[in-house]
């Protein structure tokens, strides 16, 4: 069972589904269902174990929640919740899953005002910029020629070291922008750009972090940091990369709305409270 957020995941940027997923629908034990909860968890029920992950405060899956229960009791409650979702639950197929794909863009398109979308989304302009803190040249380079070839319009700087990138972030505050950092720099770690934040809004700008190697341990760190993503060196991750700043852009306007919205409504609620001065 998916959330109609998490659907938009499983459809490339060209609109057509991701290849591994769609072996999935060749299964006679595969179901893919759309839940009209918005459901804040990961559960996964067994015969004899249950897997149950939460979410952060901030909408951002925390790896290290993951807790596993054993013993026929746990299955039992397992089975409740998961049936619980699954009564409010329809079910989804490939076609209607691309339907779905294809209003969500068409949507997104509108909002922007030009009704029209080409691969690259249309309500982000020049004006967001791509900050890359990367000391090696060559994959600094690299990773420049991916976006140009994506057709991203975004503004781009490379920056080699920490002290620059936090230069540039402090001479550049009010604008909307995007660092992809790596996590080994030569004089820190891409993490210190958080300064010690727990949550996105708190670093007080979308931040992906690079490494070249995996590690769950560096991954967790992240997160936990106020990072949005965490993206290893590969050859297939870092063509993702124009994909990831998208998206990443795309959530921090939500929430940056978000979090305006209620901060309005916050102040409008302590007025009517305070009492009338006469």
């Amino acid at each position: 069972m998916l959330t109609e957020e998490v659907t938009g995941f499983l459809i490339a940027s060209d609109g057509v589904l991701d290849p591994e997923f769609k072996k999935s629908f060749k299964f006679d034990n595969f179901r893919l269902r759309l839940s009209r909860d918005d459901m804040k968890l990961v559960l996964m029920v067994t015969e004899s174990f249950v897997y149950l992950g939460l979410f952060r405060e901030d909408g951002v899956y925390d790896i290290a929640s993951g807790t596993i229960y054993t013993g026929e009791c746990a299955v039992t409650w397992g089975t409740k919740l998961f049936e619980y979702y699954a009564d409010g639950s329809v079910g989804l197929g490939e076609e209607r899953l691309l339907e779905m794909a294809s209003s969500q863009r068409r949507v997104a398109a509108e909002m922007a005002g030009d009704g029209h979308f080409d691969g690259e989304d249309p309500s982000l302009d020049g004006s967001e910029a791509i900050i890359l803190v990367e000391d090696d040249v060559g994959h600094a380079a690299l990773i420049h020629r991916i976006f140009e070839e994506s057709g991203s319009r975004r503004e781009f700087h490379h920056l080699a070291n920490l002290r620059d990138a936090l230069r540039w972030i402090e001479e550049n505050r009010g604008r909307t922008f995007l660092v992809i950092a790596d996590y080994l720099l030569p004089d820190g770690c891409g993490l210190d750009l958080t300064g010690n934040a727990e949550r996105p809004l708190e670093v007080g700008f979308p931040l992906v972090i690079l490494t070249g190697y995996g590690s769950e341990k560096i991954a967790v760190a992240a997160f936990k940091s106020g990072a949005m993503d965490y993206v290893i060196k590969d050859a297939e991750s870092m063509q993702k990369l124009p994909e990831i700043a998208r998206e990443a852009l795309q959530k921090w306007r939500k929430r940056t709305s978000r979090d305006s919205a209620e901060e309005g409504l916050k102040s409008l609620e302590a007025e009517k409270a305070s009492p009338l001065k006469i």
